[in-house]
């Protein structure tokens, strides 16, 4: 069975640095208890951080090998992702769901069309998955 093992997510934001919304309304987090909350807070955790930000002290980046790592990845997810588009049926019709046989790997690609989006992901972890959003009355994928 063929497996897609997930890297290190290496961004050019800080090591610290996770963006998850939380019950109490919450934004920016850091991993080192430093309150992101405020406006502008994060700016020293974001890509484009420069000596005008004042940097955090406890900025940690990632390293050039972790980010081509996660390059890589990448790539080969949006060409998953291609191969699994293609192999859905032409055109999905509206209010439906289904599943094929998924070209990347054993697993199957569940699939399900509505007004104006569309949603697939593969049964085996890491594959590929995506939501799309299609225009009003056009036929989705395109034969």
């Amino acid at each position: 069975m063929k497996t897609f093992e997930r890297p290190l997510r290496a961004t050019h934001h800080c090591r610290h640095y996770s963006y998850e919304t939380s019950l109490q309304g919450r934004g920016p987090l850091c991993a080192l208890g430093i309150d992101l909350s405020g406006a502008g807070s994060a700016g020293p955790c974001m890509p484009s951080a420069t000596a005008r930000t004042s940097l955090c002290d406890k900025r940690a980046d990632y390293t050039d090998d972790e980010r081509a790592t996660w390059k890589t990845f990448l790539d080969a997810d949006i060409e998953r992702l291609g191969r699994a588009v293609q192999a859905l049926p032409k055109p999905i019709p509206l209010r439906t769901s289904g599943k094929v046989a998924c070209p990347n790997c054993d697993g199957e690609i569940h699939y399900s069309r509505w007004h104006r989006g569309a949603e697939l992901k593969c049964s085996t972890e890491n594959c590929c998955g995506a939501r799309f959003h299609i225009e009003a009355g056009k036929d989705w994928p395109q034969p």
